[in-house]
């Protein structure tokens, strides 16, 4: 259930990405596949990130840390600032609940289960 919250997660943020870059619209299958990359490369940041840490004798990554990845897979930012300043800062769409999501459950007083929803579908 994790999993498929982050999924959606990250097919929103494509979605958002897409929209701040100037397309008017696009399908679903062209997040899902937008999502796929931005996970992939995020992964790839995360994980030389927590190599350049251990080098370093450390067991979390830092800001120098994440600054050595960022040249190494050559991301440019001061590129990075005015694609900032060109979409402006935005929060997150709505609330976002503690991840992972849990349910709460609890029985009516005639022992049919009743599940309280948090997130997508809840009303």
């Amino acid at each position: 259930m994790g999993e498929e919250y982050a999924r959606e997660q990250m097919r929103r943020a494509a979605a958002r990405v897409a929209l701040n870059t100037g397309f008017a619209r696009a399908g679903t299958r062209a997040f899902s596949v937008l999502a796929d990359v931005m996970q992939k490369y995020l992964q790839q940041m995360w994980l030389r990130a927590k190599m350049v840490a251990e080098h370093a004798g450390r067991l979390q990554p830092n800001f120098l840390d994440a600054n050595v990845v960022l040249n190494d897979m050559h991301v440019s930012l001061e590129e990075m600032g005015e694609y900032m300043r060109q979409v402006g800062p935005f929060g997150p769409e709505r609330k976002v609940p503690k991840f992972p999501v849990k349910l709460a459950s609890s029985v009516d007083s005639r022992g049919v289960a009743l599940v309280e929803r948090h997130g997508r579908d809840a009303g």
